[in-house]
């Protein structure tokens, strides 16, 4: 994990991340964090390796005459994005690890893992809703999102700032915009046995009690956190 890191800590090398997930570097790397759960310090180093492999990942531009267009947007988040097919993420595979590390206690991880998910939420409508799509009909409903509301108040800014950046992202972005919801990094989803992807990202942030957290934030000690939290209340609007 250390080396890849070095290859590629904060997307700076845009070849050699790609290099490296051309190489299949994904699929071990992710056997590497699930096969030793109890090592946080490998658990930390691998979230980290994970943000910096899915940062800048996913290219994407505005869609002009959005009504979520760049007006409303905050520092480098985009509404209404666009992607291209020959730079996808296999979300599926990385969700059941993100979904593991999202539920744990240490705030680096924490944050960590919340930056992967908000780099996964500025692309394809896809990635979204596998996001926001729980896995099983028992499970409850939203996905990954009643957990990320929770970290909305979490006590280090650290992961309240990319859990905030990733709700944000969700509510962005419009619903099967790239004519893809069923599907996530080029992979088929198989419905039958989970709930179908929601045709209303915002409806699950609502239903998800995001609404009284979101307003708390605008109070929150932090600067970058209270614009990102009205911004996030305005797309809601």
């Amino acid at each position: 994990d250390s080396i890849i890191n070095n290859i590629n800590d904060k997307g700076s090398n845009v070849s050699a991340r790609d290099v490296l997930l051309a190489a299949g570097v994904m699929s071990p790397l992710l056997q590497c964090l699930d096969s030793s759960p109890q090592n946080l310090s490998l658990q930390r180093i691998g979230s980290w390796a994970l943000s910096n492999l899915v940062e800048g990942r996913v290219q994407h531009q505005n869609k002009p005459g959005s009504s979520k267009d760049a007006s409303n947007k905050l520092g480098s988040m985009n509404c209404g994005n666009h992607h291209s097919g020959n730079e996808e993420i296999k979300i599926q595979s990385l969700l059941p690890t993100l979904r593991r590390l999202l539920y744990l206690a240490d705030a680096e991880v924490l944050s960590y893992t919340c930056w992967t998910l908000s780099h996964l939420c500025d692309g394809p409508s896809s990635h979204i809703a596998a996001v926001v799509t729980s896995p099983d009909l028992n499970q409850v409903p939203g996905g990954l999102v009643p957990r990320l509301v929770e970290l909305l108040v979490h006590q280090s800014w650290r992961v309240t700032k990319p859990a905030l950046r990733t709700i944000g992202n969700i509510v962005c972005a419009e619903c099967g915009e790239d004519g893809n919801n069923n599907s996530a990094g080029g992979e088929h989803l198989d419905i039958s046995d989970s709930p179908a992807p929601p045709t209303d990202y915002t409806e699950v942030i609502l239903d998800c009690g995001a609404v009284p957290r979101l307003k708390q934030l605008i109070s929150h000690g932090n600067r970058e956190i209270q614009k990102e939290a009205c911004w996030t209340l305005s797309n809601i609007a």
